[in-house]
C-alpha cells in the first residue's frame, strides 16, 4: 500500500518509487500569458506508462484504476516553473486523476545542457530516454500526487 510523506519529510536516498515512461512524442512550446506578460518556454512530452511494466509492485497495484489516465501521460520539461505547494527538495511533480496524467519536470532548460537536450530532441533520430523517481505526497481515492526526487533524461542522437 502506497504512504504519503509529510510536509516537513525529507526521504532517504532509497526511498520512493522509479518509473520509466514510454516517450512517444516531443512537441516545443511556449506559452504566452497576456494579462500578466509571462513567457513560459517548455517542452511538452506525449508518454505511456504501463503499470505492467513498473517493477514495484506496490505501485503497479495503486496505478491500475488510472490505468487509462497514465497511458496517456503528459510531461512537461520548464524552464522556470512557480511551483506550490511541493517540497522544497522536489525537482517536479506527478498528479494522476481519473481523467488526466501530468508530470512536471523542473529546471532542465536552466541548465548549460538543457538547450542542447532540446535540440537533440527535435532530430529525426534522436532517442530520449527518462527516469523518474517520485515519492507519494497525496492519495486519495480518485486523484494522486506525487513529487519528483530526481530524474534522469538522456538523448540518444546518431552521428552521421
Amino acid at each position: 500500500m502506497l504512504k504519503a510523506i509529510g510536509p516537513a519529510e525529507v526521504p532517504g536516498s532509497n526511498d520512493g518509487y522509479v518509473v520509466r515512461p514510454e516517450l512517444l512524442e516531443c512537441v516545443a512550446r511556449i506559452w504566452q500569458i497576456g494579462t500578466t506578460r509571462e513567457t513560459i518556454p517548455m517542452l511538452k512530452l506525449d508518454a505511456r506508462l504501463t503499470p505492467a511494466t513498473i517493477e514495484s509492485r506496490t505501485l503497479a497495484t495503486a496505478l491500475r484504476p488510472f490505468d487509462g489516465a497514465v497511458r496517456k501521460l503528459a510531461i512537461y520539461l520548464e524552464h522556470n516553473r512557480k511551483r506550490t505547494g511541493m517540497p522544497d527538495w522536489s525537482v517536479g511533480d506527478l498528479t494522476i486523476d481519473t481523467e488526466s496524467a501530468s508530470l512536471f519536470l523542473d529546471g532542465l532548460f536552466d541548465h548549460r545542457i538543457g538547450p542542447v537536450i532540446g535540440a537533440l530532441m527535435g532530430t529525426p533520430n534522436g532517442r530520449i530516454d527518462l527516469s523518474v523517481n517520485i515519492i507519494p505526497t497525496s492519495i486519495e481515492a480518485a486523484r494522486l500526487q506525487f513529487a519528483v526526487t530526481d530524474f534522469d533524461l538522456g538523448v540518444k542522437s546518431r552521428i552521421s
